[in-house]
């Protein structure tokens, strides 16, 4: 079992998604990526969350507005893309619980296509590694103007989960226990919450069930994560875990060729 894998998380195949896995694969050799399709084109070597809908056919809209006939059918396709954006967690559940997963490690890390990742993880996430789940920020009712603490979002979640609402922002870039992750995912499944936001969901079925979320004490997962815009390659300036790169250098694509960012202070 590996001490730590990471969920490449991805919806097309495009330059862009290629470069940010080569990058990361690049910085860390050791660790096993397994990517992971949100309904979308499959990588080479990697898997589409189309594979594992075993058990999660009800949470899938084709299915609630069709029957499992026309779930079939829609899900030859693509799905919506606000609700594949919405539902982005959706796949790292299904991964988790899928009977023939390839990969089984202590912990997960989320990584989505639009990352870019020029360090060690294990070296980056340092003090936390050991936490069950880990966020770059987390938000409470009440306490944060986060967007989707309104009331028609807060009409979809289960009655159960109300007292524990919380959300962890971003989704990417979060880090799971094994235990945790699977536990969450079948909570989920359970719990069969329509039409939820990713990161509020994430966070509040993690908390219904003990598993308190703490914030990454690292300076950079607040630079380099949170961003409200994208970053180019341009600006990457230190070695840190960066979301949103949606754009690519030649140079990078072959990851082998790339120049180390500089060593942060």
């Amino acid at each position: 079992m590996s001490e730590l894998a990471v969920l490449f998380l991805h919806h097309a195949d495009d330059a862009a998604t290629r470069n940010n896995l080569a990058a990361l694969r690049h910085h860390n050799p050791w660790v096993p990526v397994v990517p992971v399709s949100n309904f979308g084109v499959r990588l080479p070597g990697g898997y589409d969350a189309r594979q594992m809908t075993t058990g999660w056919r009800k949470m899938l809209p084709s299915h609630r507005r069709g029957g499992l006939l026309r779930s079939w059918g829609r899900l030859r396709k693509n799905l919506e893309p606000r609700w594949v954006w919405r539902n982005s967690d959706l796949p790292a559940y299904m991964f988790m619980l899928w009977k023939n997963r390839p990969v089984q490690a202590r912990r997960w890390f989320i990584f989505e296509w639009d990352m870019y990742c020029n360090v060690n993880l294990a070296d980056w996430l340092g003090p936390v590694m050991d936490s069950p789940v880990v966020a770059t920020s987390l938000q409470y009712p009440g306490r944060n103007d986060f967007h989707y603490f309104n009331e028609s979002e807060m009409r979809k979640v289960p009655d159960s989960l109300r007292p524990h609402v919380m959300a962890a922002n971003p989704w990417a870039g979060m880090l799971f226990s094994e235990d945790a992750l699977c536990a969450i995912a079948r909570r989920v499944q359970e719990a069969d919450w329509h039409g939820g936001f990713c990161e509020m969901r994430v966070a509040t079925v993690a908390r219904s069930l003990g598993y308190q979320p703490i914030a990454n004490p690292n300076p950079l997962a607040q630079r380099t994560l949170r961003a409200v815009t994208s970053f180019t390659l341009e600006q990457i300036d230190v070695q840190s875990v960066w979301h949103k790169v949606k754009t690519h250098d030649p140079l990078t694509l072959n990851a082998h060729e790339a120049t180390p960012a500089p060593q942060c202070s």
